[in-house]
């Protein structure tokens, strides 16, 4: 069974329908491409399943659970996170402190315990700082931990944010647009984490990039957006083949680098 499913989600904006009964499944342990035009609906789709935009119609589920309706919050105690197209840092804290207030949900201890330093949770915090520690060394960041998020180059703020989205220990990740503004050799690097989460922790990634290097190279699966509506999907390259993708998307990026 698929861990997220989505059926026939309609999202409007006054009379702009954004997305017009698009349906996926998302399977567990499979990095899933939504890719199009800007404007297709993408951002739209995945600020939906996070509790952050209503839909008009439609379902989304979570290992059967529908979200829709529930608040960000709830989505994100199910095991749901997220990463933004901008870069969302706390920038005047640490590389460190960032990661662990990706951890919050899971502390276990209330304010009281906390200001009082009772040992449960004195012991859960010690805890987490060594979590973060993996974390930011797994995306080659453990060296930062200790600097100020702003003052980290573009490339290592977008891992940091992936860092901070993994401590909460997802069971589904949406990254739109990890890939964007980095160079040849960033990108490569992210590749290599993102097919790392999947083979050695078995992540699901719902992934949004125009940046072709990540998405052919790394989706087990990819949907093509035009309009609000799905157009393809299929592997890497049945979509690269597609007539309807070449026309809506790729065929589009082809001419302007032909010129």
């Amino acid at each position: 069974m698929a861990l997220l499913s989505v059926r026939d989600l309609t999202i409007q904006f006054g009379g702009l329908r954004a997305v017009d009964g698009f349906s996926v499944d998302v399977e567990r342990g499979r990095i899933h491409s939504l890719i199009g035009p800007n404007g297709a609906g993408k951002t739209s789709i995945i600020n939906t399943i996070t509790g952050l935009y209503p839909a008009m119609t439609g379902s989304v589920r979570l290992d059967g659970e529908e979200l829709l309706g529930r608040a960000p919050h709830e989505i994100a105690g199910r095991g749901v996170t997220r990463t933004f197209q901008n870069v969302e840092l706390f920038r005047e804290m640490t590389a460190l402190d960032n990661v662990l207030v990706g951890a919050h949900q899971r502390l276990r201890y209330g304010v009281l315990g906390a200001t009082v330093r009772l040992g449960g949770a004195w012991a859960g915090e010690r805890r987490e700082v060594q979590r973060a520690e993996q974390i930011l060394e797994v995306l080659g960041l453990v060296e930062d931990r200790d600097r100020k998020a702003g003052d980290l180059p573009f490339g290592k703020q977008r891992r940091l944010e992936l860092a901070r989205a993994l401590a909460s220990e997802p069971r589904l990740i949406l990254l739109d647009e990890p890939g964007a503004g980095m160079a040849a050799a960033e990108v490569a690097g992210l590749n290599k984490v993102l097919l790392d989460l999947k083979e050695r922790r078995g992540l699901t990634i719902l992934l949004v990039d125009h940046v072709m290097q990540v998405v052919m190279n790394i989706s087990d699966v990819i949907t093509v957006l035009h309009y609000g509506k799905k157009i393809a999907e299929g592997t890497a390259e049945s979509v690269r083949t597609h007539p309807e993708v070449i026309r809506a998307y790729l065929g589009e990026r082809r001419s302007r680098a032909d010129r």
